[in-house]
């Protein structure tokens, strides 16, 4: 009987020597794993440290741009127009220069 009591006792002994070792290989793993965390944490807030002023000059760029782009479609319409007024005028100045008679007859005929 007693016989069996030590070797029960050497086997839940042993099973607590594994668990303990287990723990500390994990307590290991755990420590190495808060260690790169850190690690990471400190890269990203030296990268992202200065995200805000970098976002508010892109917006500050794009407002402008879109200022811009404004600007130069009122332009476009604008050079459009006059564009569209210089083809009327070729067209009409082609036109007097191809039946000349037909044009005086009209300027001379009696209302």
């Amino acid at each position: 009987m007693v016989l069996f009591v030590i070797i029960c006792n050497l086997v839940i002994g042993l099973m607590c020597l594994l668990s303990a070792w287990q723990l500390v290989k994990l307590r290991r793993r755990l420590a190495r794993a808060s260690l790169v965390m850190d690690c990471v944490e400190r890269r990203i807030q030296r990268v992202l440290h200065p995200a805000p002023a970098y976002i508010l000059r892109g917006q500050a760029g794009t407002q402008y741009m879109r200022e811009q782009y404004q600007r130069l479609s009122w332009q476009l319409a604008q050079v459009q127009q006059l564009m569209g007024l210089f083809g009327l005028g070729r067209w009409l100045w082609l036109r007097s220069r191809r039946h000349p008679k037909a044009n005086l007859a009209r300027s001379r005929r009696p209302e």
